[in-house]
């Protein structure tokens, strides 16, 4: 892999908010103040304003004074506050992907829960000022969690939040507006700020971005998982370059018709479009295509004229999302054939590595890890197969006008586009490709993640300190927890299993997108802006983490033995089983309870099977000694571990001699 192909394990996004004003669309300790706080807060918060109190101070003295009891107020938040656009979603993001986000805020707890419970988001972690009450539900007094280490006595420190965060190697994006959050920007990775914290980063040369909503914010986390070359397939500039090429060949077709004039076309070639202009005629027409086509005719003479020349609007979209798809689909592949060439790298290596094949988390029969990685290779290339074949069924152009008719385009032109650009035509079209094609895509997508998930829970479940037969690369200075120094976690594979849930989640909206009115409607477009190119997105960055973790995890062969041993030889319990059925002429009944007497013993009392089978006269009766020493080998269970490698293809059959 070359550098810019090669993983880029950054660490995970980490989302921190302040309340009022920011996460919340109001400041809802004024608010309350407003309705039962005493006249004279005006008066406090000016003071405060004045730098003569501390925040502390100004919340202590106005809230204490307020009139009314934590239900009533409560009821009050519920009905007056509301969250920014986009918080939620935000929020769902988050939870999906086990990315933390939490609010970080100087006010007091009580009312922030309140808006959290009504917004049915309650399980947000919330680091603000506690409150206790007393008898009648008044506020009694404060308490302090996370306050500034030399000085108390001006309450909570949201810089210290972040740099907890950030001791667990999480990247903060940081969201605020006052000067209590300033001090936690300076500190965090990405700042978005507005009001008097803007001012401040402003003035101090802190980079932020400005914030009005939620949105930036969770494009900003969505592209922390993004990795360059698939960022730029479906970057803007990508996407009207493929729209320009997908006219300009529309246009060379109708001049090898002899329908547009040779020097017309000549100066066609030269056609650009011009983003900014295009942005500017957009906000008057509020259509992407009309303001697309515009941009490039306004600089052009007379032969703009023949620019989309009988096509519709979908001719063009359609066309270029398929070239887009493409080579998104070309990039997966690449991935996909790196994850498929480590796992059979570390199966090969593994082969003969003994371990324990557990069922239900329960010991069942001793197998080999080479074996399980084998597994996970062929499933990795049934995936290959269907990623080949999903990236086939997109492969499609259609130039086909309004209805697929084309009553204005006829067939030729379509057939001349698609072979210029290299894509197959859609037999059959009406305004659009069909949709099932699309989702064939997405849904291919969501089984490939849907696979990488089923690895990464294996290797965190392996990883677990029980068992701690395999371990994720972890790096030097690389730190697991900030209260529990000795951490090291599986955060990549877990990084791995929340994409993997997201990227699931948009298999249902593309099959829902199947389903269009008549020759077409609009109802695809929005949600294919989203789950087509964050699913590629997605799934080229969790591929990438899932062969950095496989071509660098570590293996105890050591423990997995003694893991082997732990069950005190109960794992050979089938073998004596079947001894005394084939062998030893027992009926299946009278064997069973044989065994089962003593492998229960050995489960309860935590002696050694053997021994006891050795000890117990109904066993001894049929099976010798030496008998069951015979029986209890573990090479039995892999001496056909190499035919099942030569079988999928990851061993060669011997030459006969």
């Amino acid at each position: 892999m070359n550098a810019e192909t090669s993983p880029v394990i950054r660490p995970t996004p980490a989302v921190l908010t302040d309340f009022d004003d920011t996460a919340a669309a109001q400041n809802v300790a004024e608010l309350l103040l407003n309705r039962f706080g005493h006249p004279s807060w005006l008066e406090v918060r000016q003071r405060f304003r004045d730098g003569e109190l501390s925040l502390k101070d100004y919340q202590e003295i106005t809230f204490v004074q307020i009139q009314a009891d934590r239900s009533t107020m409560q009821s009050y938040v519920r009905e007056r506050a509301c969250f920014r656009p986009h918080f939620v979603e935000l929020w769902q993001f988050c939870q999906a992907n086990g990315i933390p986000m939490c609010i970080v805020s100087q006010g007091l707890d009580f009312y922030i829960q309140a808006l959290l419970d009504g917004s049915n988001v309650s399980s947000i972690p919330v680091y603000a000022v506690g409150t206790t009450f007393d008898a009648n539900q008044r506020i009694a007094k404060y308490h302090y969690t996370f306050t500034y280490p030399d000085a108390p006595e001006l309450g909570n420190s949201k810089a210290i939040v972040v740099q907890q965060f950030q001791l667990q190697n999480h990247h903060v994006f940081y969201v605020g507006d006052g000067r209590s959050d300033f001090e936690a920007g300076v500190v965090a990775e990405t700042v978005f700020a507005h009001r008097q914290m803007a001012a401040m980063c402003d003035e101090a040369g802190v980079p932020f971005h400005t914030f009005t909503d939620f949105g930036p914010v969770l494009d900003a986390v969505i592209d922390r998982y993004s990795r360059p070359e698939m960022k730029r397939v479906w970057s803007d500039e990508n996407k009207y370059r493929t729209w320009l090429a997908v006219e300009l060949a529309v246009c060379e077709a109708w001049t090898e018709a002899g329908v547009i004039p040779q020097q017309d076309m000549e100066r066609l070639r030269t056609a650009t479009y011009n983003h900014q202009r295009m942005m500017e005629i957009f906000e008057t027409t509020r259509h992407d295509v009309t303001a697309f086509l515009r941009s490039i005719t306004e600089s052009l003479g007379p032969e703009g004229r023949w620019l989309h020349l009988g096509m519709t609007s979908s001719d063009m979209l359609d066309t270029g999302q398929a070239l887009q798809l493409v080579a998104a689909g070309d990039l997966l592949l690449r991935e996909l054939d790196d994850a498929i060439v480590a796992v059979q790298e570390l199966a090969v290596r593994h082969k003969d590595t003994m371990m324990m094949g557990r069922t239900h988390g329960v010991h069942a029969e001793p197998m080999t890890f080479g074996l399980k990685l084998a597994l996970w290779w062929d499933e990795l290339r049934r995936q290959r197969e269907r990623l080949v074949a999903a990236r086939e069924s997109i492969r499609v152009g259609k130039i086909s006008g309004a209805v697929g008719t084309h009553a204005t385009i006829p067939p030729h032109i379509e057939d001349r586009v698609c072979h210029h650009l290299g894509l197959a035509v859609a037999p059959v079209s009406n305004q659009v490709v069909q949709r099932d094609r699309h989702a064939h895509f997405i849904t291919t997508l969501a089984l490939i993640a849907a696979s990488l998930e089923k690895f990464a829970t294996e290797i965190r479940g392996m990883q677990r300190t029980e068992v701690h037969e395999v371990e994720e690369p972890f790096g030097a200075g690389q730190t697991g927890s900030s209260s529990m120094p000795h951490k090291r976690n599986p955060e990549l594979a877990e990084r791995i299993c929340g994409l993997a849930r997201t990227i699931r989640g948009n298999a249902v909206p593309a099959l829902e997108n199947v389903a269009l009115w008549g020759e077409r409607d609009i109802s695809h477009s929005s949600s294919e802006r989203i789950i087509l190119p964050d699913s590629c997105l997605m799934l080229d960055y969790i591929l990438s983490i899932f062969t950095h973790i496989v071509s660098g995890l570590r293996v105890d062969t050591k423990r997995m033995w003694q893991n082997l041993e732990s069950s005190r030889g109960l794992v050979f319990s089938q073998r004596v089983l079947l001894a005394l059925i084939e062998e030893k002429g027992l009926s299946r009944e009278e064997a069973y309870e044989i065994v089962q007497h003593n492998a229960m013993r050995s489960w309860d009392e935590g002696e050694d099977f053997r021994t006891l089978l050795k000890t117990d006269p109904q066993a001894t009766e049929h099976l010798t000694s030496a008998e069951l020493d015979g029986l209890f080998d573990y090479g039995y269970y892999t001496r056909y571990v190499d035919d099942n490698f030569r079988r999928i293809g990851l061993l060669q059959s011997p030459v006969p001699a």
